[in-house]
């Protein structure tokens, strides 16, 4: 099936206050629209529930109904996730998470209404660098933007909750600069105890995040985000976890840019240990580290004109005294 027969048409209402304008992006698990409250004409994201392998849409374009083949706990297992989802940013409330909205079942399904952020993800703003030079000239401003996303991190770490997905694609730079940390779909409560669901992205995802059963908690998001400041000063993303299981090979972010201070890139080595046990142990940690970087970038950034002024004074003088 392809996105247009999956998805719900243009200007079908949903909830009775919602207007469908445009189709945003379909995963396995769901298809993201661009919708208009009819009431206060705001435009919101909303989130529908649509695991395309074991669901179908039927004729009148939108009941969505298991497919006679698919397995009958599965589908509710993962509506489950999806309604988790919704609970968690329900309670959550921070300038640097998205905002929930409204939630709702219809159709056979259930939809997450969240706001809309004008912007660029953080990876397609990196990934649209010319050159290393101009990413680099980008530095301090995209540190400054991915602090606050530890900030937001943070919080949620204090609410009980952790994100498992972060990634420069779920970070939104939005066009008043504003960053957005979206997608709570991998989101759990790491107080409790449970079997995880496996959600992951090659090179953004720490290893413990491959088990159902494995102690998960603020540790693995610790792991992704030094993956994306990783990303942010490379260019790169790092190494998958599983090609460095027996030998690691990660390559130094001096490698790329051997303006990073030496301390910087030891920590963010530190928050991408394989091990658990070895690895930084809180986002905050790493922000310390992050604004350190970003105070001696501030210095050099004074420091250069003066060191230039002052060669010029002393080449002055030297010609005058010859």
């Amino acid at each position: 099936m392809n996105l247009k027969s999956d998805a719900l048409r243009r200007k079908t209402k949903l909830a009775t206050c919602y207007r469908i304008k445009d189709v945003v992006t379909q995963s396995e698990l769901s298809i993201v629209y661009k919708a208009q409250h009819l009431d206060s004409g705001q435009i919101h994201i909303i989130k529908e529930f649509f695991p395309k392998l074991i669901v179908s849409r039927k004729s009148d374009g939108r009941t969505v109904y298991r497919r006679p083949n698919a397995p009958n706990d599965k589908f509710d297992e993962l509506m489950i996730s999806f309604k988790q989802e919704a609970l968690l940013l329900k309670q959550l409330n921070h300038p640097n998470i998205v905002r929930y909205i409204d939630h709702f079942e219809e159709n056979g399904t259930g939809y997450l209404v969240t706001e809309y952020c004008r912007g660029e993800t953080l990876d397609r703003v990196v990934r649209d660098a010319e050159s290393s030079d101009e990413l680099r000239g980008m530095k301090a401003s995209l540190l400054q933007k991915i602090e606050m996303i530890m900030k937001a991190l943070e919080y949620m770490h204090k609410h009980g909750v952790i994100h498992r997905d972060v990634k420069p694609g779920n970070i939104l730079l939005g066009i008043d600069g504003t960053p957005t940390l979206l997608d709570l779909g991998s989101a759990v409560r790491y107080d409790n105890q449970q079997i995880y669901s496996i959600v992951t992205t090659s090179g953004y995802s720490p290893l413990e995040l491959y088990s159902e059963k494995s102690k998960q908690g603020p540790v693995s998001d610790v792991f992704s985000m030094a993956a994306t400041v990783y990303f942010v000063l490379t260019g790169k993303p790092p190494l998958d976890i599983k090609q460095r299981l027996f030998e690691d090979k990660l390559l130094s972010i001096r490698d790329s840019d051997n303006e990073v201070t030496p301390i910087l890139a030891a920590i963010i080595k530190w928050g991408l240990a394989v091990k658990i046990s070895k690895r930084c142990r809180s986002v905050r940690l790493l922000r310390v580290f992050i604004r350190l970087e970003m105070g001696i970038g501030k210095v050099k950034t004074w420091l250069g004109p003066r060191k230039s002024a002052s060669n010029q004074t002393t080449q002055s003088a030297s010609r005058t005294a010859d």
